[in-house]
């Protein structure tokens, strides 16, 4: 295996949100839709929403419900079929900015649509496109598995990410991600974000990299319709191709996303994360 770079020499960084690269509006707003200023928590979210050990892990804070409220009158899709907590996940998302939160709900909405569901209607899993990517060990996430930070791990093998999904497939694979992250996981850790923890040995940029529209589509929905914040991307078995592959990679993620990967070794990964939360082959 390849010497890995010192991982994080000054500290770990802290990974932004999932979101558009756009800055947030300067237009005025009420005082409830009003943004949090950028704290220096670790989840980037303001320290007024930050959950304390005296705290239910499903807690909901008193302006978080005020929040809800405003977007709920705002949207009238956003009905009794969604909870509050799925409400509060796509807060998250846009750091409490009510407007921000508005449009990234549209989207979703828009996009569930789109691709043939209605707005609380769960994708079929027997989709046989969704079937292929959850029995080809692509990806994997273990009810209840965190890093030492709290945050959702999905493990990744980046070898057997085939080309040639539909962006039809990835979009309702994704949609089904985010519902089952609501069902599995508590609001507490959901507030910290996700990682990603990802095998690369035996991938190949030919093999494993979509460079398709479907696949660069894909990339582009994914930071502008979705309510989850990918904090960082840590590869390991990291071989000489590497680089060819975060050379390609750049064309089809979007800057934030290239900028959270990061190179590591098996010591900074048993660091990261609990040993009982990793797969067997890691």
């Amino acid at each position: 295996m390849e010497e890995a770079e010192e991982v994080f020499p000054d500290g770990e960084p802290d990974f932004y949100d999932n979101g558009d690269d756009e800055e947030p509006s300067e237009v005025e707003e009420s005082p409830k839709s009003k943004a949090k200023k950028k704290s220096k928590t670790f989840n980037d979210l303001d320290e007024n929403f930050q959950i304390q050990e005296h705290h239910d892990p499903e807690h909901i804070f008193p302006e978080e419900h005020e929040m809800i409220a405003e977007l709920r009158r705002r949207l009238p899709e956003l009905d009794e079929n969604f909870s509050d907590k799925f409400v509060v996940f796509f807060l998250c998302a846009r750091r409490h900015n009510v407007d921000d939160t508005e449009e990234l709900l549209k989207r979703y909405f828009s996009k569930r649509k789109e691709f043939g569901l209605e707005p609380h209607q769960t994708p079929d899993v027997t989709d046989p496109g969704i079937v292929k990517m959850l029995f080809t060990k692509v990806a994997y996430r273990k009810r209840g598995a965190h890093d030492k930070h709290n945050r959702v791990i999905l493990f990744v093998w980046l070898r057997n990410m085939a080309k040639g999904h539909s962006l039809r497939t990835m979009m309702l694979w994704h949609m089904f991600e985010t519902d089952f992250l609501l069902y599995s996981e508590p609001l507490s850790r959901l507030r910290n974000g996700l990682i990603w923890v990802m095998d690369v040995a035996g991938a190949s940029v030919m093999k494993n990299l979509d460079t398709s529209p479907d696949g660069r589509a894909w990339s582009k929905e994914m930071s502008g319709t979705f309510p989850i914040r990918i904090r960082g991307i840590y590869t390991f078995n990291a071989g000489f191709f590497m680089r060819a592959l975060l050379s390609v990679a750049k064309w089809i993620l979007p800057k934030k996303l290239m900028e959270r990967i990061k190179v590591v070794d098996k010591k900074d990964l048993a660091e990261l994360v609990p040993e009982h939360h990793l797969p067997e082959d890691f």
